[in-house]
């Protein structure tokens, strides 16, 4: 069974400031103080800018043929 923790989850806007860069050195340099063996991450299909950005750290599609599935829950009437 693998091993897995969350570490934390960042959404950030679309900028040309370099926050996304900026978010994923941070990461890239807790994990490695922490001994993290991979990172995963999630992106939408259409979040091409995102896509590029991972790819250059080296970030590649998985090979297996797992899917996330995703749901959003209501709590009191409001959808969170």
């Amino acid at each position: 069974m693998e091993d897995s923790t969350p570490l934390s989850t960042i959404c950030l806007s679309a900028q040309p400031i370099g926050l996304g860069r900026l978010a994923l050195e941070a990461l890239f340099h807790e994990c490695r103080k922490r001994g993290v063996v991979a990172v995963h991450v999630e992106v939408g299909r259409d979040n091409a800018p995102a896509q590029s950005l991972y790819a250059s750290y080296g970030l590649a599609r998985r090979k297996d043929l797992r899917e996330v599935l995703t749901v959003s829950l209501c709590y009191d009437g409001v959808q969170v």
